[in-house]
């Protein structure tokens, strides 16, 4: 919901995390609406929730929690994928 592109370079902004520079021209998507995100993460997890069980029994699933600081997270993601 705070996505924005700049229509002149197509560069992708988040304006809270990865804000753009004062000149950027930027326009909001007109499908980035909270209604319409929450529908497309329902859908997604109803999708790839199925294939869980799979990567899981198989050992290839990773749990990382995602709550906390960018570098945090990152740390996490990193360690759990071993690198």
């Amino acid at each position: 919901v705070l996505r924005r592109t700049d229509v002149r370079t197509g560069q992708i902004y988040h304006l809270k995390y990865n804000p753009p520079p004062p000149d950027a021209e930027l326009q909001h998507r007109a499908d980035d609406q909270e209604e319409k995100v929450v529908q497309r993460l329902n859908d997604y997890e109803a999708i790839t929730s199925a294939l869980l069980p799979y990567y899981e029994q198989r050992g290839l699933l990773k749990q990382v929690d995602g709550v906390g600081e960018l570098d945090e997270i990152t740390a996490r993601i990193t360690e759990a994928l071993g690198n």
